[in-house]
């Protein structure tokens, strides 16, 4: 496959591959935000970071 067959190839199907790249991309965020554990989904990082180490300021 030369080079002006796979530009013809990318014209001809361009909508079909942005939408399949749009539906990876949003499974990728999907999976990274799913995977992420509890106390930093349901909190912010600095709040829940207070709260464990609160019992230790000096």
């Amino acid at each position: 496959m030369d080079c002006t067959q796979f530009v013809d190839f990318i014209k001809r199907k361009w909508r079909v591959i942005t939408i399949v790249l749009a539906i990876l991309f949003v499974a990728v965020i999907a999976l990274t935000i799913f995977g992420l554990p509890a106390e930093i989904t349901h909190s912010s990082g600095a709040v829940t970071y207070y709260t464990n180490n609160s019992t230790n300021i000096v």
